[in-house]
């Protein structure tokens, strides 16, 4: 389920909860608040299909990168980053707001450079992901590409190699690691390869 069908599906939701008049929050002047279990199931599929947070006024940054900041979530607003999320999410500002562990940002910085500074924190965050060592009971990688190998037992040197149909091999090997005694116990993405920056 993409985050379209699953916001079509919370739609449905709402006008069923409506129609079917089993929802004692809702009242045609208040309208639905969040708070009843269509949209508590509706928002949870969201956020583990899309792992998002919704930004209010459109967009959305990870879950994960979101997640530890729950304390100050609560602290800032008085509720969970799962509450916030089913009901619209948080501004760019109040979002710079609880990462940065705040109550408030010392200036009015507006809408558009805290999405600015957010999304460069999000691609820190990204970054980092991808350079972290995975242990293979957390996840494998994907098919046929290169990574790099951790092996167990500590074995000090580190290899090149990739993941194919449920084995790994080192560099172009035939042979999985395992033939040879390895066991890897984790890998991690390549870094990108080196290009000169332009001069200035």
């Amino acid at each position: 389920m993409n985050s379209r069908e699953a916001e079509e599906r919370l739609q449905y939701m709402l006008k069923r909860c409506d129609a079917d008049g089993y929802c004692k929050y809702y009242t045609k002047e208040k309208g639905c608040d969040g708070c009843c279990e269509a949209v508590r199931i509706a928002v949870r599929e969201l956020k583990m299909e899309e792992e998002s947070f919704p930004v209010i006024g459109g967009g959305a940054i990870p879950w994960k990168f979101i997640e530890p900041h729950d304390p100050w979530a609560i602290k800032n607003h008085g509720q969970t980053l799962e509450r916030l999320a089913q009901r619209g999410g948080m501004s760019w500002e109040e979002i710079l707001a609880v990462i940065r562990h705040k109550k408030d940002l010392e200036d009015d910085i507006g809408e558009r450079a805290a999405s600015y500074a957010v999304l460069e924190e999000v691609e820190e965050f990204r970054n980092r992901q991808k350079r972290r060592w995975i242990p293979i009971t957390e996840r494998v990688p994907d098919d046929d590409r290169y990574i790099m190998l951790s092996f167990a037992n500590n074995y000090p040197l580190l290899a090149i190699g990739r993941y194919e149909g449920g084995a790994f091999y080192e560099g172009d090997c035939d042979e999985p690691c395992s033939r040879y005694g390895f066991s890897v116990n984790a890998w991690m993405e390549l870094p990108e390869a080196y290009r000169r920056e332009a001069l200035e």
